[in-house]
């Protein structure tokens, strides 16, 4: 395929980490139920590893006796670790976050209490309108409904959806 010259291809496409990680989905759309554990599992013991790294996560895992992150190498192993709560990270954010090139901080609205505020990055951004791309709806445990008063298609949550 060749691709045009000018800016008629949407930005989303000329963005090279959003295509990349689209076809990741795309892709992993056909993996069996072991490439699903075995991926997730890598990617659960990458992220202790990336968490290790801050100061706010490295206290909160040796809190539970956490010596080192590949002591975690199994499915049980990330359960026994503690999470990080909302006031933990209102506490002191900058603790726990990575160092990002181009990270911005943002805040929710407060709506339901004390206003919430994060780092985030642009990749952050490309991850999350690949999934939306890829993901219909009705993959992520929605299904389709009907307004009656307004005949206005919608899609409700249903419960349970993962095994």
């Amino acid at each position: 395929m060749r691709w045009p010259k000018d800016d008629s291809l949407h930005k989303d496409l000329r963005n090279a980490e959003y295509v990349e990680y689209r076809r990741f989905l795309m892709d992993a759309e056909g993996w069996d139920r072991q490439r699903i554990g075995e991926w997730t599992l890598d990617s659960l013991r990458d992220v202790v590893r990336r968490a290790w790294t801050t100061p706010g996560y490295r206290r909160l895992y040796q809190s539970a006796g956490l010596t080192d992150p590949t002591e975690v190498r199994s499915l049980e192993d990330f359960r026994r670790l503690p999470t990080v709560t909302k006031e933990d990270l209102q506490g002191d954010v900058a603790a726990f976050t990575l160092p990002m090139e181009g990270a911005k901080y943002t805040a929710t609205g407060g709506s339901t209490g004390i206003p919430f505020g994060f780092y985030y990055d642009a990749k952050a951004l490309d991850i999350g309108r690949a999934r939306a791309s890829v993901r219909p709806p009705g993959m992520e445990g929605r299904r389709p409904a009907v307004c009656p008063s307004r005949r206005q298609r919608w899609f409700r949550r249903e419960k349970n959806i993962v095994s």
